[in-house]
């Protein structure tokens, strides 16, 4: 069931962002293609460029319900538990509004296995130089008990993720 929830959520957003009309409000399902919450359509740009027109084309689903598009393709391996990486990244709500990012500064070094799961995942999928964005369901981010002021309980969550080095 959180699975359809996500999915459904996720669809939603694809179908505002890929030029849906922003419908009336209310919960969107697998099946409604023209009506999304009414909460997206004031989508900023950022997040806008997560779905681009061709990006439902180009989404990846992961069995865990993670949803990313591959911006840039990167080489060597793949980051692995107990390793640590080096990266860019900005965080936003699916609204647009931001609540962290590396942007503007040094990068950011973090241990692959100390991050929500769904950035952990994420980075395992990704390759050093590589550039994605990414769509966590909030079973995959803090789920119920959310985290800080800006994300609430069960809040799905949005990412731009720059891998620049593995250590």
């Amino acid at each position: 069931m959180r699975t359809q929830v996500a999915l459904s959520a996720a669809l939603s957003f694809l179908l505002v962002a890929c030029g849906g009309d922003g419908g009336d409000g209310g919960s969107a399902d697998a099946e409604a293609d023209t009506e999304a919450p009414a909460e997206d359509e004031h989508m900023d740009s950022e997040v806008a460029t997560l779905q681009g027109a061709e990006a439902e084309h180009d989404m990846i689903a992961t069995e865990s319900g993670l949803r990313y598009q591959v911006v840039r393709e990167g080489d060597g391996d793949s980051p692995q538990p107990g390793q640590n990486v080096v990266l860019h990244y900005r965080g936003t709500l699916p609204d647009g509004t931001e609540f962290d990012s590396s942007y503007g500064g040094e990068p950011a070094q973090f241990a692959v296995d100390d991050l929500i799961a769904g950035f952990s995942e994420t980075l395992q999928l990704m390759r050093p130089g590589g550039h994605v964005r990414v769509w966590i369901p909030s079973e995959l981010g803090y789920g119920e008990q959310g985290a800080g002021g800006l994300i609430g309980p069960n809040q799905d969550l949005v990412f731009e993720i720059e891998l620049l080095e593995v250590r």
